[in-house]
């Protein structure tokens, strides 16, 4: 599977790990995944639950992580197996403009290694240098081409659903284009301009 950071994007949220801590063994640092007291779930009364959020489903796999007196490799390797694949069980409803083209980016970005390559064994070689530049632009305007191409898609199938008050299926294409979005409030600073309203009847009062 072609990961995005391949083509020059990332994702990397900012998530805090309060359960998992460094924790030195003789010479060798380790991870160690400290079962620290988590909120108790509220007993079940048959209401529908709210999906669990990528944090508490993280950090309930990550409990349930039995690290022992394995090395750091094996550690480090367990770690980042459970924390990649919850990522993509949460971001995979996402379409991706990679996921259509995928062997095509690959193709490129395999021609672009090689020259690339090529130009670290001669780095004084004018001509493996303007190959290098040549080769990079064509990759960046094919990966420009391909997005353009699928959104432009995308927006005409939105368009389609709108014009036909088909709302069902245009707020479907725009989940899957734009993943589910969580609400909630952005804290604000008081009339004084001191104080951090975080309550959110006081930021609606404000």
């Amino acid at each position: 599977m072609l990961r995005t950071a391949e083509v020059g994007f990332s994702f990397a949220p900012s998530v805090s790990f309060p359960h998992v801590r460094f924790v030195t063994v003789g010479s060798q640092e380790t991870l160690s995944a400290a079962h620290v007291p988590q909120p108790k779930a509220a007993a079940d009364d048959g209401k529908r639950r709210v999906p669990r959020l990528p944090r508490e489903d993280l950090s309930s796999k990550l409990d349930q992580l039995s690290f022992g007196t394995n090395g750091a490799e094996e550690v480090w390797t367990a770690f980042s197996d459970v924390v990649y694949n919850t990522a993509i069980a949460h971001t995979s409803k996402q379409q991706e403009w990679v996921d259509d083209n995928e062997k095509d980016i690959q193709k490129l970005l395999d021609e672009k290694c090689e020259v690339f390559k090529s130009l670290q064994k001669d780095t004084t070689s004018a001509s493996k240098k303007t190959a290098y530049n040549s080769i990079k632009s064509k990759v960046q305007a094919k990966l420009r081409e391909m997005q353009d191409s699928l959104l432009s898609r995308k927006a005409d199938e939105m368009q389609k659903y709108a014009d036909s008050n088909n709302f069902k299926h245009f707020y479907d294409v725009l989940k899957t284009n734009y993943g589910p979005q969580f609400s909630g409030t952005s804290p604000l600073l008081g009339a004084n301009g001191s104080i951090l309203l975080t309550d959110k009847k006081a930021i609606l009062k404000r």
